[in-house]
C-alpha cells in the first residue's frame, strides 16, 4: 500500500523484455468499491545472456575444422544477427577476448587477406537461421 499523498511510484528490479500488468486501485474514505485501473507495460529489450562457447566438432579434409554453434537466449529480446568471428592466435591478440574487438574493425579485417592473422568475420547468420554446425576453412 502507498501513502495517500503519493503521486508516483517506481517499481525496481524488473526483468528486461517482460510484460507486466499493473492495477491501480483508489479506495475512498467510505471504503466503497471502485474498480481498479489496469495498465500493461513491457520493459525494454536488453543484451542477451552470455552465450555458450562454440564446441570443436572435428577436422574435415585436414584443413577445415567443424564447430558446433550455440544459439543465444532470446529471453531479453530477439536476436537480429549472429557473427562467427575468428581470432587467429597472435602476440597482439593473445590477451584479448573475441568480444573485445569492435564490429567495424572485424568487418574491415574481413575484407583483407586471411594470411594477415587479424581477427575477422567468417560468417554472418540472420535471426534464427544459425546452423547447428559450421565448417571453418582458410577460405571462410
Amino acid at each position: 500500500l502507498l501513502d495517500p499523498e503519493t503521486r508516483s511510484h517506481t517499481i525496481n528490479e524488473l526483468s528486461p523484455f517482460t510484460t507486466y500488468n499493473v492495477n491501480v486501485s483508489a479506495i475512498p474514505s467510505d471504503h466503497t468499491y471502485r474498480p481498479p485501473t489496469r495498465i500493461t507495460v513491457t520493459t525494454q529489450m536488453a543484451a542477451p545472456q552470455p552465450m555458450v562457447k562454440p564446441d570443436f566438432y572435428g577436422v574435415v579434409s585436414g584443413e577445415e575444422i567443424q564447430v558446433i554453434l550455440p544459439q543465444a537466449s532470446e529471453e531479453y529480446g530477439p536476436i537480429n544477427t549472429y557473427y562467427l568471428c575468428v581470432v587467429p592466435e597472435d602476440k597482439m591478440n593473445m590477451h584479448k577476448n573475441p568480444d573485445q574487438f569492435q564490429l567495424d574493425e572485424l568487418v574491415t579485417n574481413s575484407k583483407s587477406n586471411k594470411n594477415d592473422r587479424v581477427p575477422y568475420i567468417a560468417a554472418k547468420f540472420p535471426q534464427r537461421n544459425i546452423p547447428y554446425t559450421f565448417h571453418l576453412s582458410p577460405w571462410s
